[in-house]
Formats: structure tokens, sequence, C-alpha cells
């Protein structure tokens, strides 16, 4: 006698799931799950894995109290591996106080039913555990809005509520204007965090005067103040734009143009680039947020900015200036001007442009002077003898270089308009430079 394939599902009988695999039955493994605090509409949520476990069924999970039950489908981390679900409870929180919890059940094939207590709220990992703790920052307002008049906030945020009702921020001075309180948020540790936002402060702050946030909320019947005014100590940033390396401008493709603001405090800064008169939009170039200059007794900050631009636009002799911000500055902004010919390399060192009043250099021709520094610069003999200390932008064409060769060669070497210095045996030399005419 043989069987059919119709003979067997008659012995089944129709609709039974039949599993046929070498794999052998695996008992799951069941773990409790619990968040750290109960939802915003006021439910309880806890929830049970199960995993590892095969064949898929017969399997069914229950739990000791009523709710709101979902039953996820079993899934696999590969084809014909074990088998992973959940299943996620949903009750008032009346039903489920802090201190207990309630039982899941999970019975698979032929195994004993596993029971698990899922607590009603898990204790927080140590990540969490210092959230839920209130404290109150208050932030000044953002350089940007300061430097470039638009209305500059302060923001004063109070973080770490297990509660996030009856919180009221206090705001001295008010600045004549009405601070807008934002909607509580909610982070993974299941605390709470409010801000509040006071406009109009640019005036009073950069006054110096001390603006005091208080933020009183129900836990305890407590409040907590912080203050915060303009920094007194400030010094102003010392920039400096240096031009592409030379191993750049020899593949001529992309060129680098480099940045550096040194020297300033507070950290906030404001760098912004402009080819010619036009300001290059901010995805164009890239500006590292601003770090502590070490070995300073005083403490100081850095920044560096990189502009990449093609290398037929600086070749041609296009100008680029960075323009840093800083509330140290009298004027709120300085910037550097390059362009190829004030980059060039002059004996070692690079060619620096000075925009100089009349008054300062009183022998000098309008345009300025182009100079070259391998060191103190004096003028020529028979001229007025004055040390350059302080690197400006170059305006206009370039008219003249002059500076200063040890003693025992040529006392003074000039260059005009067309021509470019090389080192001779001897000492300096001028030669004829077609691409400088």
């Amino acid at each position: 006698w043989g069987l059919s394939q119709c003979d067997y599902f008659d012995y089944w009988g129709q609709g039974t799931l039949v599993t046929v695999s070498s794999e052998s039955p695996t008992k799951p493994q069941v773990f409790p799950l619990s968040l750290c605090s109960e939802q915003p509409d006021g439910n309880v949520v806890v929830a049970c894995l199960v995993r590892s476990f095969f064949p898929q069924e017969p399997l069914s999970v229950t739990w000791s109290q009523s709710g709101t039950t979902t039953h996820f489908p079993p899934s696999q981390a590969a084809p014909g591996g074990l088998y992973t679900t959940s299943s996620q409870l949903t009750l008032p929180a009346a039903q489920c106080p802090d201190t207990k919890s309630v039982k899941c059940s999970v019975k698979h094939y032929t195994y004993d039913t596993q029971d698990v207590a899922v607590p009603c709220r898990a204790i927080p990992p140590l990540s969490c555990r210092s959230c839920c703790e209130p404290r109150l920052s208050l932030h000044r307002p953002a350089l940007e809005d300061l430097l470039l008049g638009s209305e500059a906030n302060l923001t004063c945020t109070l973080t770490g509520l297990a509660n996030a009702s009856g919180i009221t921020f206090t705001w001295k001075p008010s600045s004549g204007k009405t601070a807008v309180q934002g909607k509580p948020e909610r982070d993974l540790c299941g605390c709470y965090s409010v801000s509040s936002v006071l406009p109009g402060c640019a005036e009073p702050w950069n006054r110096g005067e001390t603006f005091t946030c208080t933020a009183a909320y129900l836990e305890n019947n407590t409040s907590l103040t912080a203050t915060i005014t303009k920094p007194g100590n400030t010094f102003r940033p010392q920039v400096h734009l240096l031009p592409p390396p030379s191993e750049e401008l020899a593949l001529n493709e992309l060129v680098t143009l480099t940045c550096l603001a040194r020297g300033f405090s507070p950290k906030d800064v404001l760098v912004r680039w402009l080819q010619g008169s036009q300001e290059l939009p901010q995805e164009k170039y890239l500006t590292w947020t601003s770090q502590q200059e070490p070995g300073q007794d005083t403490p100081t900050f850095a920044v560096t900015s990189v502009l990449r631009v093609p290398a037929e636009a600086w070749n041609k002799g296009d100008t680029f200036s960075c323009m840093v911000g800083h509330e140290a500055l009298p004027l709120a902004f300085t910037q550097k001007t390059i362009d190829r010919l004030a980059g060039r390399k002059c004996g070692g060192t690079s060619w620096r442009g000075q925009a100089c009043q009349n008054s300062t250099l009183s022998e000098a021709t309008d345009p300025p002077l182009l100079i070259c520094l391998p060191g103190a610069i004096k003028w020529p003999q028979g001229k007025r003898s004055q040390t350059l200390n302080e690197e400006t932008e170059v305006r206009g064409r370039e008219v003249a270089v002059a500076w200063r060769t040890p003693a025992s060669k040529s006392p003074w070497m000039s260059w005009w308009a067309g021509w470019a210095w090389t080192e001779g045996t001897s000492g300096p030399k001028i030669n004829k430079g077609p691409d400088l005419a």
C-alpha cells in the first residue's frame, strides 16, 4: 500500500500548518521590557520579548492583567533560523503603580509555561539616573544675531524634570518684550525639559546688564535661578590669511585659502568669506569650532576656516577676503584680503599687502606699497626711516616694494611694478617679471 500527497493532508486535517525542518526544537528566552516613566497620555506600557525559539508555532503569550494588548508576528533573523516576537500591554497608570509588576506568561511547543514579572516602571540605567535632577541653564544671545542686527534672544532652559506641569519663568530685566515659553520635551530617560526665550536683548546685553532667569516648578515647590552677563575681559582676534600651498598650485585644480583667527576671548566668533565684494554661501567653506589655545595664562581661543576655489579664479587675480566678527572688535568686523600677487613668494616669505594712511607712509605714493617682509622694514637711504609691524590688506595696484638687507650686503633694494625679486650670489637682485607687468 502506498500513500499519496492527498492522503497526508487528510491525515492532518485541513488548515494544519506543517513545518518540515532539520532544526531541533528550541525553548524561547523571555525578557521583560519597561519604560522609565509613564506615557504623556497617562498610560503605562510594558512588553515581553520572546526570542531564539523554534518552531514558530504553537506559541501563546498572555498577561496577568487585562488591558490593550498588541502581539507582533514572529520573525527570523535569517531563513531557517530561530524566531523572535514580542507582546505589548498598555494599562492605565492607576492599574500599574511604579512599585508593582505584571506577569507575562509564554507557552511554546511542548515546553513548560515560562512566567516573567515585568515591572510597571523600569529602574533607569546609569546614564539616566542623573537626568531627572532639575538643572537650570541660561544661554547668551547668538553672536550672529548681535553683530548682524537681528533680534538677539536669551534662552533659559530647565531640564531633568519628572513632571512637566506647573512650570513658570520670571526674567529680570524684562527687555520690554514678552518671553515665549516652549512646550515640554521628553528625553530618552523619560525626563522633561522646558525653555523660555526672552527676545530683544541686544542693547542691554551690549551695555553689560546682568540678566536673571528664575524657574519655578511643582516638584517640592522648588525654584532655580541663573544669571548671565556679557564678559568684561575681552580680547580682539588676530586674523591671518594664508595663500594656497605651492603643491596645490602645481596641480592647477582646486586651491585652498586658510584663514586663522586667534588670541580672542570670549570664544564665540563669526567667520565669512567673500570673493571680490560678493559674500560666499556658508556651504562653500568649512569653519571649525573655536578651541582654547594652550599655554595661555588668560584663556584665549583660535578658529580656522578654509575655502577651496578653482585654480583658474586664483590665477586670474580674483580677490578673496576672510571676514571675522567678534564682540571685542570696535566695529564688530575685521577682514583680510588676498589675491595671487599678494600671495606670491618672496625670498622664502610671502608678499603681504599694506593699506597704510599717508600720514604713516609720508613718502609713499597712492595706491599703497606692496611690502615684502623678511624682517623689519625701513625706507631706503634718504627716505623717512620707519619700521612697519602690522599687516593689513593691500588695496589698488601695487607700486613699489622695499626691504632692508643684512649690513654686509647692499643696504637697500627696491622693486617697481613689473619687476621680480630673486636671490643672487652677492645679495638680492631685480629682474624683469613679465607676469607682473
